[in-house]
């Protein structure tokens, strides 16, 4: 990734996420707006930018009172942290008052400079109530108008749901979702060989496929070991089709898609791979498609496949989310009699998912 993108993390999900991409070597700077969430990150002072400094209290009307008198001072941060040349990805939580304040302002004045604009974005969990799913759902509504090079959605809910609450699992979840994009740029990787007749992915046909269309980029990994690589068709297609980073993508509706397969040096995987290419052909029909094959010196009696679906809608399965907020909502409002105390968005069945639609 390093080269190719350039992080501006905000709110505390965003923060704990770019660190991860620091990881890798990714330029990768910090914006919040409560000084509790930025400790035990080590950020570099030079690296981070520190808003009023007492938090938004998940408020978003908050977020945008605090940003209001401190637009000046991060445009100047911002200025020494962008980078024309790579793609610039602003990565935030949904659930949170920063981030889904702050997070969009960052990108409308990247969109209005003319910078390469990404966001990645994460969906809270349902434990955390109804304030952090109305903050998500409104701040989902903006965030589709917005005319991105691209556009990735998490959802924590599923994440954990997959990964399990454990020791540290937050911070498996965040290098899971850093992991899953990470792998997609390993694609270009120095160290692997393209194989003759289907032949190599460049930097600019990976670029092209991750940016194509107006709405959003899916991103998974996927092993296949000998037992796996027996399977039958709807087998393997049930494995490449496996939800990663969100679940409920609707795979038809891509518009074009990447498709990269690594192999060990030894053994003949020809007839495999004709068998993985011929079924993400069958799923995503007439889009259009770019196909790798490369030998891995890393790997050893497993393939490795990479797959990137770009021009997504939102998943249906979010829809269900947002009637159970607002019906969450009216419970509450009737069970307090403060109707004024928390007002939940009014979204016609289907209006998110529609407004995607191309």
């Amino acid at each position: 990734m390093k080269g190719m993108i350039n992080v501006i993390s905000v709110g505390q999900a965003g923060n704990r996420i770019g660190q991860k991409f620091e990881l890798f070597g990714v330029p990768t700077c910090y914006i919040n707006s409560d000084s509790v969430d930025m400790r035990g990150l080590a950020v570099d002072a030079t690296n981070m930018f520190l808003l009023d400094g007492r938090g938004t209290g998940g408020s978003t009307v908050q977020g945008a009172r605090i940003l209001k008198g401190h637009r000046a001072e991060l445009i100047d941060f911002l200025g020494k942290h962008l980078n024309p040349d790579v793609i610039n990805m602003v990565v935030f939580g949904l659930g949170g008052g920063t981030g889904g304040s702050i997070g969009p302002a960052i990108l409308e004045y990247l969109i209005a400079h003319k910078y390469k604009t990404a966001c990645l974005t994460v969906l809270p969990q349902k434990m955390l109530g109804i304030l952090a799913g109305e903050n998500a759902m409104k701040t989902l509504k903006q965030l589709k108008e917005y005319d991105l090079s691209l556009f990735m959605l998490a959802d924590n809910e599923h994440l954990v749901n997959k990964i399990g609450i454990n020791t540290n699992w937050w911070e498996r979840v965040n290098e899971h979702i850093v992991g899953e994009v990470a792998s997609v740029f390993n694609i270009i990787s120095p160290e692997k060989i393209s194989q003759t007749g289907i032949g190599s992915i460049d930097r600019g046909e990976l670029m092209r496929i991750m940016q194509y269309g107006k709405g959003l980029t899916d991103v998974r990994t996927i092993y296949l070991n000998t037992t796996d690589l027996r399977g039958t068709e709807a087998e393997i297609s049930a494995k490449l089709y496996t939800s990663s980073l969100i679940e409920g993508y609707n795979y038809k509706d891509t518009l074009a898609y990447l498709v990269s397969i690594d192999t060990p040096q030894r053994g003949n995987y020809t007839q495999i791979s004709k068998h993985i290419f011929d079924t993400t052909k069958k799923v995503a029909g007439s889009a259009i498609s770019r196909l790798g094959m490369f030998t891995d010196p890393n790997l050893s009696d497993v393939v490795r496949v990479t797959m990137a679906n770009a021009g997504l809608k939102l998943p249906k399965v979010l829809q269900s989310r947002i009637n159970n907020l607002k019906r969450d909502g009216e419970r509450f409002l009737k069970k307090k009699g403060k109707e004024e105390s928390i007002s939940i968005i009014s979204l016609e069945e289907n209006v998110i998912e529609e407004n995607f639609k191309l």
